[in-house]
């Protein structure tokens, strides 16, 4: 049980293939997991794929292979393939004309569904860039604005993507 292990644990060992992934505190594996693997085992995330265009400052621009373009902090080569990831719940879902705010990112795109889970909603959403999955917590009325079929924009902080080189397990 993951949840259990992150609150339980001081440091946990992730195992892959019988070997050690990543250790770590629940902290550091959830917020910079070592891996793709990593990543997808420790808690929901959003993954999508392209090619470094440009490195600057220890960010990386990626072109997604779908179309559009991101940012995030990496250490990966100019023209590598990479992988970009981000955990659902630091996705916002806003109207497409909302400007867009300093350091984040923004994929357009329509809700393809809407799914209630109790204390959290999930928006799956088509962007320009690739499939998202965005949760809200469902405490206000706010999650209730974009239903199936709404035009979106799709915002999140550099800072909150992760990024690998794409060959990474």
């Amino acid at each position: 049980d993951q949840v259990e292990a992150l609150a339980m644990s001081d440091r946990i060992a992730v195992m892959a293939a019988g070997r050690i992934a990543q250790i770590g505190t629940p902290l550091e594996l959830y917020e910079r997991p070592a891996s793709p693997f990593v990543g997808a085992f420790i808690g929901r995330i959003n993954r999508l794929e392209g090619r470094v265009a440009a490195m600057a400052d220890g960010l990386a621009t990626i072109t997604l292979s779908a179309g559009g373009a991101v940012r995030a902090p990496a250490a990966l080569a100019e023209g590598a393939a990479a992988l970009v990831m981000m955990r659902p719940h630091r996705l916002a879902l806003r109207e497409p004309a909302v400007a867009l705010a300093a350091e984040h990112n923004r994929l357009l795109g329509r809700v393809d569904k809407v799914v209630y889970v109790g204390d959290l909603v999930q928006h799956h959403v088509a962007t320009d860039g690739g499939r998202l999955i965005v949760e809200q917590a469902t405490s206000g009325t706010d999650w209730q604005r974009f239903t199936a079929d709404s035009a979106v924009a799709v915002d999140w902080r550099w800072r909150d993507s992760l990024a690998f080189p794409a060959e990474t397990r």
